[in-house]
């Protein structure tokens, strides 16, 4: 197997656009110098062999420590780029990386490209969001930068369950701007996609900083309340949903309008002879928040 050969391609076909997705595939029995047959490319799908990755990890973690502080910058861009694809939680790849965009060695697009696809295959990778962010540091955070953020933040969050990697980079991202607009689109985005996740506290936990931002309004609040009850009654038994509703209703506490005193009220009394375990642990916490007894 030619290494030098097989990391030129694998460097090539990535940052000219034509991976969309890169697979990890079972071991080939037999290597050979044909690295385009062993690393099948069909319809922007790249499929690695697991024992290729792990044989070209080998040659070139040490070549690459060697020569970051050196002058190959060409060659430590390749190598860094395919060492990644089989770890990339190691910090030192990235911060080479991030000397050579500086440098301009590697452009940011390329590097949004690669930390991508990188996600992609490894979706809880801390790392590289951390890489990301200091990517949209260097760009303007334009709204359709934003979008494609998002849209990846979303990706991952489907792909690992209880992503906290994904949901704080989400954060990062709609932390950076200012407008109610955003903010109102992105929960209701949020709203459509916990109907499908309702044991994930994240998500939750996500639109009330969201709800938070636009000034926790007793019509959002209202809302919420509705929505998360019949999600309990289409999903009983969800842990997740019970701390958000407690949570809504303190929130309903704050205000005096009459609609909001009657919703914490009936909270109050409509649940309290239920034996169920949920309820009654939700109405304890709940007693103590508000201070009632």
């Amino acid at each position: 197997m030619d290494i030098s050969r097989s990391v030129d391609y694998l460097h090539q076909i990535i940052t000219q656009k034509e991976v969309d997705e890169v697979h990890v595939l079972p071991p080939e029995t037999v290597l050979s110098d044909d690295i385009v047959k062993m690393c099948p490319l069909e319809l922007g799908q790249l499929g690695i062999p697991g024992n290729i990755l792990k044989i070209l990890y080998s040659n070139l973690y040490h070549k690459t420590l060697a020569a970051s502080a050196a002058t190959q910058c060409a060659d430590t861009s390749k190598w860094s780029l395919v060492l990644l694809l089989t770890n990339p939680n190691c910090l030192v790849f990235w911060n080479l990386r991030k000397k050579l965009c500086i440098q301009g060695v590697i452009s940011l697009d390329e590097e949004r490209l690669v930390s991508r696809l990188i996600l992609k295959l490894h979706p809880k990778s801390s790392a590289t969001f951390e890489h990301r962010r200091w990517l949209m540091t260097q760009l303007n955070m334009e709204d359709t930068l934003l979008s494609e953020e998002l849209e990846l933040c979303t990706l991952t969050a489907d792909r690992y369950y209880s992503n906290y990697y994904s949901w704080s980079h989400r954060l990062f991202c709609v932390t950076h701007h200012s407008s109610k607009q955003i903010w109102r689109a992105e929960l209701d985005r949020m709203r459509k996609w916990r109907e499908m996740n309702v044991s994930q506290y994240c998500v939750f936990s996500y639109c009330q900083y969201l709800l938070s931002r636009l000034g926790l309004q007793p019509d959002d609040l209202a809302y919420e309340y509705s929505d998360v009850c019949e999600l309990i009654d289409l999903y009983p038994g969800h842990q997740s949903l019970w701390y958000h509703r407690k949570w809504i209703v303190y929130q309903l506490s704050k205000w005096k309008e009459e609609r909001c005193v009657k919703m914490v009220d009936d909270e109050l009394h409509n649940l309290r002879t239920s034996t169920d375990n949920l309820i009654v642990s939700h109405l304890k916490g709940l007693k103590i928040l508000l201070r009632v007894s």
